[in-house]
């Protein structure tokens, strides 16, 4: 799932991949700041990474700490979330041999679980890179895969239905500048829910 037709509205969907980079603490103040304003707690997807959560404790707890003003959908985006820059996408990210897609959707599972945080039904492919054998894996799981068709960092323009993805962990901050800016405009941001039902 890439958009949602019929929608007056996008979906702000933010990944967070392993990284030893800051995490994007100024553009999450800016979310507070969008829900303060609006006396209306922002709706955001974080994909989130095993790993980023072990490895970024402090900053973790700070979300978890501040969800009266944000309304965090937890996507699962794989614990090792995998990469090798010597690889080709069809031996990459989830696609590498050896690589146990159950054991790195569970994994991160029964670590938010451990955090009191319940996760979605959804599920972030590491790169957008999937094929019919991981998408089955996933589906066998009852997880539904989404993807983004408004990259912003990559140039890709939102529209009505749009959902966004946009990283928070320091690793593209052109789309964050991008984001930044979008954010401010009169845009009606939805739970990603809402791409399945057509609420609004």
């Amino acid at each position: 799932m890439t958009h949602s037709d019929d929608i007056k509205g996008m979906f702000l969907s933010i990944d967070l991949c392993p990284s030893t980079r800051l995490f994007e603490s100024d553009f999450f103040r800016i979310l507070l700041t969008v829900a303060n304003e609006r006396n209306k707690k922002f709706p955001i997807a974080i994909a989130i990474s095993g790993l980023w959560i072990s490895n970024h404790p402090e900053e973790f707890n700070w979300l978890i700490n501040n969800k009266k003003s944000l309304d965090i959908t937890w996507v699962n985006h794989s614990f090792n979330h995998p990469y090798f820059r010597d690889k080709p996408l069809n031996e990459n990210f989830l696609l590498s041999p050896r690589v146990n897609i159950k054991t790195e959707i569970l994994m991160t599972e029964k670590l938010l679980l451990q955090h009191n945080q319940v996760p979605s039904i959804f599920f972030r492919f590491p790169g957008l890179v999937s094929n019919k054998i991981t998408v089955k894996e996933l589906n066998n799981l009852g997880l539904i895969p989404i993807g983004s068709n408004a990259w912003l960092a990559k140039g890709e323009q939102p529209k009505s239905g749009s959902i966004v993805l946009i990283h928070g962990n320091g690793n593209e901050p052109a789309g964050i500048k991008i984001a930044s800016k979008l954010i401010n405009r009169n845009i009606n941001w939805l739970p990603l829910n809402y791409a399945l039902s057509g609420s609004e």
